[in-house]
This record gives structure tokens, C-alpha cells and sequence, in this order.
């Protein structure tokens, strides 16, 4: 049976950063492999992608903060799948100006962040892991046994793996740590996320941009990379169960003239790139993210309304904190499994996931639910008196980013 100190379950972005961090907490380059990761992905995903791969389904907003964690570990993003952020815009019905504007320049940063696909960043990261002797172990983990100072992890196919401490960043539909019987909440907001990826007519000049509809609808357009020579927008539409229907059963042509007449023609759609699909949107949170010899990351043990674009850096943090944690261990040569390190991990976790899932559902409540209508004319307002306050756009700019 084959030992590992650190046996990460769950290959996309979030597993493979677990992974690259804690190998190198623990030195493991040119050693024997201490760290290993079990990715159910078949084949590709930690190849590079060709830069003529067609643009896909799946992005995410990752903030300049995770980009420079990421950078201090050696990931080099690929930037032929990447569009800067460099401003968000945020629209609400009380105005037909911008009620807030965050640039790079209220943080003093080049930029606040940048759009990159699934594949092309789970790629990367997947290399800077494999290059810091990190394993990769196709196959799926379906269950797991404390066995004194380790934990049992059995795969699909049968195998057995061992290792001092297991992390589990398979998704938020973690069959893993249901078959550990890990405690979560999660919340259904009866609504869904329309994705779809469209051209447009003019440059996104790389902003991400975000409007409150009347309708208690949420959209968001993030900036794509051109795709042949066209800008290009990632939408997410956060809109009700029948309204998600609607959009579904669209044609191409009904669907961007949709999308334009929700942003007041302020941004054209001129083809859909990609076609619409919609996911079902709830908060889910691990009040305690962790077992014996186990420690919950990712959407696994914390899955957020999409309008804040965080999901996907709050599991870097999570890798950032494992990171610390093992190094501290591992210097100090305690039990990197042990229930002092997991505990830790717990407390340190516990306030910055509480956090942003307080404020997200909060908006989620007010903008996208509808829940108390005579308080969204004061916060309109109170969006655009404060937008126009430099060190109040310098706070949401450095949380944002």
C-alpha cells in the first residue's frame, strides 16, 4: 500500500493548489513523493492548452491577491486564456449611471484581478505541483478509514492509499466527505446561475461589470480573451427557476438580444459563443471543516452565491493557510495529521468563510431574492454615496482583489 504524508482528493484548481502547497511546506522536490493527488479528470486537464482550444464553458474570477500567491509558488498563467480585470462596475435600478466604479487605481494595483478558464488554470497550477514532486494518482477516493496514526483512503477501483492527512477539495458535491459523515448546512435559493459565453460588438476595455435588476435578477459579464479577433463576455445570469427555463429554451439570437435589453444596450451581444446552461444556486458552509485527520477545502466545505465572483479564491486562501500550517508542522516536526494542525486550520478558517458567506447571502436576500423590497431604494442609494467616497472604493477594491 502505497504512504503519502499529504493525500489531496480532488484534481481542479482549488485540489491542485492543496497540493503544490503543502509539498512545498514540506521540501518534497527531490525526494521520494510525500504528497500526492487523486484526480478524477481522464487524461489533458494537466496538459498545457493549446492556445487554438476552444474557449470553455467554465471561468473563473481569480483575484490579484490569489494571482500573487500563486505567482510566489511559481505558477505562471497562461496569458493567451486570460483577460485582465480591470475595473468592476456595478448597476443598480435606482440610476442609469454606475452606482459603483473599483478600479485598479483605488488599490494601487495594475489590476484587480483576471478571468481565466477551468482548464488552462487547473493546467498551470497542475505543472508547478508535478514540478514540486506532487503525484498524480488517476482515479476517484469513494471512502476513508481512521487507522491510528493514518487514514485508509480506498479508489473506485478498489486500491488503497495511506496518508498522515487527507484534504478533500472534491467539489461541493463532496461524496467524500458525505461518506465520512462530515456535518455541512446548505440552503437552497430556489434560483439559478445562466452561463453562456457571447461576442460583442465593442471592447470590455476589461471591465466586470454587474447589474441588480428591477426584476430581482442578478447579471454579471466577465471579460473573455478575443476569440478570433472579437471581444468576447462570460455571463452569469442569476434569475429564477421559470426565467431560467425561459432563457434555456431561447434561440442564439433571442438570447443575446435578452442579454443586451438587460444592460440597457450598454453592452451589445452579437453572437453566443457559447450556449447557455444553467446550475442551481445555494449556500452551503462546513461549520467545522475538518475530522480525524481530515480537512475539508474548496466548495467542498464552502459554496457562496456567485455575484461576489469568490468561490474559487476562497479555496487559494484555504491552500494558502494549509500552506502555513504545514510549514509550521513540519519545521517543528509535529504529526502533520494531528488533531493540533487540523484545529488550527479550523480557527484560522472559520471567521474570513463566515464572513463572506454572511455578506453574499445578505445581498442574495435583498437583490436576487427579493426578501425586503422596502430597503432596496436605501441601498441603491447608499451604493452610490458611498461609491464616490475614495477610501470606501479603496476597502471594496482591496477586498474584491
Amino acid at each position: 500500500m502505497k504512504q503519502f504524508d499529504v493525500l489531496v482528493a480532488g484534481g481542479g484548481p482549488v485540489g491542485w493548489a492543496c497540493a503544490l502547497a503543502c509539498a512545498r511546506a514540506l521540501g518534497s522536490k527531490n525526494s521520494a513523493p510525500r504528497v500526492a493527488i487523486v484526480d478524477r479528470e481522464q487524461g489533458g486537464v494537466v496538459d498545457p492548452v493549446s492556445v487554438d482550444a476552444p474557449l470553455s464553458r467554465r471561468v473563473y474570477a481569480v483575484s490579484q491577491r490569489s494571482i500573487a500567491q500563486l505567482g510566489g509558488w511559481n505558477v505562471s498563467l497562461d496569458r493567451s486564456r486570460t483577460a485582465t480585470i480591470e475595473q468592476i462596475v456595478v448597476h443598480t435600478a435606482a440610476s442609469a449611471t454606475p452606482a459603483l466604479t473599483l478600479g485598479a487605481a483605488d488599490r494601487r494595483t495594475e489590476a484587480i484581478g483576471a478571468v481565466i478558464e477551468h482548464e488552462a488554470l487547473t493546467a498551470r497550477i497542475a505543472q508547478a505541483a508535478q514540478a514540486q514532486g506532487v503525484l498524480r494518482i488517476p482515479g476517484e477516493c469513494i471512502g476513508a478509514d481512521c487507522t491510528g496514526e493514518s487514514r485508509t483512503v480506498e479508489l473506485a477501483d478498489s486500491s488503497l492509499l495511506r496518508a498522515k492527512l487527507l484534504v478533500v477539495a472534491d467539489g461541493r458535491e463532496s461524496a467524500l466527505a458525505s461518506s465520512m459523515e462530515i456535518s455541512f448546512t446548505e440552503r437552497s435559493y430556489e434560483r439559478r446561475g445562466v452561463v453562456a459565453h457571447f461576442q460583442i460588438d465593442t471592447p470590455h476595455r476589461g471591465d466586470a461589470r454587474q447589474w441588480f435588476l428591477p426584476d430581482d435578477t442578478i447579471l454579471a459579464l466577465l471579460p473573455l480573451p478575443d476569440v478570433n479577433g472579437a471581444p468576447a463576455v462570460s455571463m452569469v445570469w442569476s434569475v429564477s427557476e421559470s426565467r431560467g427555463a425561459e432563457l434555456l429554451a431561447m434561440s442564439a439570437e433571442a438570447l443575446c438580444e435578452a442579454v443586451s435589453a438587460a444592460t440597457d444596450g450598454s453592452v451589445q451581444m452579437s453572437a453566443v459563443l457559447q450556449s447557455a446552461v444553467a446550475f442551481p444556486l445555494a449556500l452551503k458552509r462546513m461549520p467545522d471543516p475538518i475530522a480525524d485527520r481530515v480537512i475539508v477545502v474548496g466548495d467542498a466545505a464552502h459554496a457562496v452565491h456567485p455575484l461576489a465572483g469568490q468561490g474559487v479564491n476562497l479555496g487559494f486562501a484555504d491552500a494558502q493557510t494549509l500552506h502555513d500550517l504545514m510549514a509550521a508542522g513540519h519545521k517543528q516536526q509535529i504529526d502533520l495529521g494531528s488533531a493540533l494542525l487540523t484545529g488550527k486550520y479550523r480557527r484560522q478558517r472559520y471567521a474570513p468563510t463566515l464572513g463572506l458567506a454572511l455578506t453574499t447571502d445578505l445581498l442574495a436576500r435583498l437583490y436576487n431574492l427579493g426578501q425586503w423590497p422596502t430597503l432596496k431604494p436605501f441601498a441603491d442609494t447608499g451604493m452610490q454615496v458611498l461609491g464616490r467616497l475614495p477610501a470606501f472604493r479603496r476597502l471594496l477594491s482591496s477586498a474584491a482583489a
